[in-house]
């Protein structure tokens, strides 16, 4: 058994020094093994070796200005950004109008009618001038000053304010929830509606709504570093892929150039598939 030609091995080969110029992360390298007599006589073994690029899990701080938190923060400096970022009121009053808005709105008498296009705050009493001054009272209340005051203490106040404007009615159906009991429950999706707009999504946008939360992407209004990472995420259709299952455990970084990327694109989608 004759080795013909070996690209790595005591560093005299001139394909070694050629590679050797390459990046760091990036490593090919083929042995071809010829048999000369025996069984095996006239046929040759090749072995590939995959080009593997080493990574780095990303820095908690990045990590969490990325994705969010998983029921509290590790970061304190994260925190403090997604909480600056929450309550800015370019990200807040687009979010609210969108949670507290409906396609039907509902009279003195209780009976329900179309808003013929005019969705915003649909079950407040004055309707969208009422909803102006809500948006005033939200924006006067003293900012969360932890991720767990935002939990027990500022998102329940806008709760609160939000059913107070309620259009009263004079009589009550069963077939008909009342205006209050449905600001309530649209009160509950504020919370998602609002994280989802300054985290990286899982799921492309047009899927969204599958998972009950159409719209709550990343927009103009979102952190810069959510921002761009994500319209490079929409850039891959460029490329004739879309990206799927981008959560916070198969994103790393590139440790010489701290550049961001997905590390498991096994569940990208071509852009035909539907």
């Amino acid at each position: 058994m004759r080795r013909k030609d070996t690209l790595l091995h005591d560093g005299k080969s001139a394909n070694l020094r050629k590679i050797q110029n390459l990046p760091p992360f990036y490593l090919k390298w083929v042995i071809i093994y010829d048999f000369k007599e025996g069984w095996f006589k006239g046929r040759s073994i090749k072995i590939y070796g995959i080009p593997v690029e080493r990574l780095d899990p990303l820095p908690p701080r990045i990590k969490e200005q990325l994705f969010g938190h998983r029921g509290r923060f590790k970061n304190p400096e994260a925190e403090k950004d997604w909480l600056s970022a929450i309550t800015n009121p370019k990200l807040l009053i687009p979010v609210l109008r969108e949670t507290f808005s409906d396609d039907h709105t509902i009279d003195v008498d209780n009976q329900m009618h179309s808003t013929r296009g005019e969705r915003e705050y649909a079950y407040f009493e004055g309707r969208m001038d009422s909803g102006i001054e809500f948006e005033k009272e939200v924006l006067e209340l003293e900012p969360p000053r932890s991720f767990q005051d935002y939990l027990t203490r500022w998102l329940p106040q806008i709760s609160r304010r939000a059913v107070r404007r309620a259009q009263p009615v004079t009589s009550y159906s069963s077939m008909n929830a009342p205006p209050d009991r449905l600001i309530q429950r649209q009160s509950v999706s504020l919370a998602k509606q609002l994280e989802d707009r300054i985290k990286i999504p899982q799921y492309p946008p047009e899927a969204l709504k599958y998972f009950g939360v159409e719209g709550a992407y990343p927009k103009e209004d979102a952190p810069p570093q959510v921002r761009n990472f994500f319209n490079k995420l929409m850039e891959l259709e460029k490329y004739g892929a879309r990206f799927w299952d981008t959560h916070r455990d198969n994103v790393m970084m590139r440790p010489l150039t701290n550049e961001i990327v997905v590390s498991d694109v096994g569940l990208f989608k071509p852009v035909e598939e539907n």
